[in-house]
């Protein structure tokens, strides 16, 4: 039987990194601190601003069709996407044990792996039997690595000419985890099937004196490639709740910042536009008639994410599990150019496809936008039917 060839295009864009302290006035001065700086947690590096606000949601993520990266728009016309299915006022993954337990990044900056790879887990929990006993545990070091770290001997046949090598600041396994990225760079490093390989193979707690093989670490030892990758922007609450009901938590972006913190209730919500994403965290249920007295600064209605952390479960952020509440009003998840949920959906690499005729090979991303059509094409020769 043959089996099916995965071809994508990804035009996502980034930013540079930047973490903008901000005050609780909608004043752009500089006065509370990214809750966990000292700990470099806070390496979330967010997506450009001007292209989603632009368009790029309905111009560029459209279908979801195997491959391809698909995206509601913000329309609110959502009929098409959302089934029959009736959404419950709250939902919680840990109810059906269909997300992994909590992990703890500390003292690394690579929240956006964890986060992407707690999609992806809870994902194959979901839909998998091999993970109805156990939880499936992914590299994020493996994944933070090869994302920045690309040598010939690390490339596929063909393109060994594609290298990315950090400067001398950030040479070393360790320094490299701390360079912050986003979920852009990750779906398009998955993309490329770097990665998944399993936490006993590169485990982050070894980072300090770990040694990568690049010819057996960076495309060959994978346990689980990428399928598909869904974003889904968190304007549209009802196509996230589904989403998050099929296939999985969501993976987002977050300004976290401590004046906006309720350590006793676990509780998030910042009221400031001025606030930069600075941190990712991961979706996994929700709460219509979470009170919105329980914030420290109120929103002006009801209702809550329930999201995953990757700080362990000793965080006065978030609870023994690991969680904490987020206001669906929160403005730093709202932001016009990063408000896009992503679910990360994996396949076994035995069951996965013989040839994958793509090559995101690049550091940087682009968008572009149409009025009414645009077509895109990666074109290769194929080796086999």
């Amino acid at each position: 039987m043959h089996k099916k060839i995965l071809a994508v295009v990804l035009s996502l864009s980034l930013l540079s990194a930047c973490c903008v302290p901000v005050s609780a006035n909608e004043s752009s001065t500089v006065s509370a601190d990214p809750v966990s700086s000292e700990d470099n947690f806070s390496n979330y590096r967010p997506e450009n601003e001007a292209s989603v606000a632009s368009g790029m949601d309905e111009a560029l993520l459209s279908g979801s069709a195997s491959g391809e990266v698909s995206a509601a728009s913000e329309s609110g016309d959502t009929s098409s996407y959302l089934n029959a299915l009736s959404i419950p006022s709250s939902y919680n993954m840990e109810d059906s044990n269909t997300v992994p337990s909590v992990k703890n990044q500390n003292p690394y900056g690579n929240c956006w792996a964890f986060a992407t790879f707690t999609s992806a887990e809870s994902n194959l929990m979901m839909n998998s039997s091999l993970f109805q006993q156990e939880e499936p545990n992914f590299s994020e070091m493996q994944l933070a690595y090869y994302n920045f770290c690309r040598s010939a001997s690390s490339q596929p046949s063909g393109c060994e000419d594609d290298l990315v090598t950090p400067v001398s600041a950030y040479s070393s396994v360790s320094k490299v985890l701390n360079i912050g990225s986003n979920f852009s760079e990750s779906t398009m490093s998955l993309a490329r099937w770097v990665g998944a390989v399993d936490e006993t193979d590169a485990p982050q707690s070894s980072a300090s004196a770990y040694t990568f093989n690049d010819s057996l670490m960076a495309y060959n030892d994978n346990s689980y490639v990428l399928e598909n990758a869904d974003y889904i922007s968190l304007t549209d609450i009802a196509s996230v709740k589904n989403e998050i009901m099929n296939k999985g938590a969501m993976a987002i972006g977050i300004g976290l910042y401590s004046n906006y913190i309720n350590s006793s209730n676990h509780s998030y919500y910042c009221s400031s536009s001025y606030a930069s994403q600075n941190h990712a965290v991961t979706i996994i249920g929700w709460d219509d008639s979470y009170a919105k007295t329980n914030f420290s600064t109120q929103p002006s209605s009801n209702g809550a994410w329930l999201c995953r952390n990757s700080w362990g479960a000793s965080s006065i952020y978030n609870d023994t599990k690991g969680d904490f509440w987020v206001s669906y009003e929160d403005k730093s998840i709202l932001r016009s150019s990063s408000h896009l949920a992503v679910n990360y959906q994996f396949v076994s690499a035995e069951d996965a496809y013989e040839n994958i005729y793509q090559h995101d090979g690049g550091m940087d991303t682009d968008t572009y936008s149409a009025g009414n059509e645009i077509y895109m094409a990666n074109v290769f020769t194929a080796s086999s039917n």
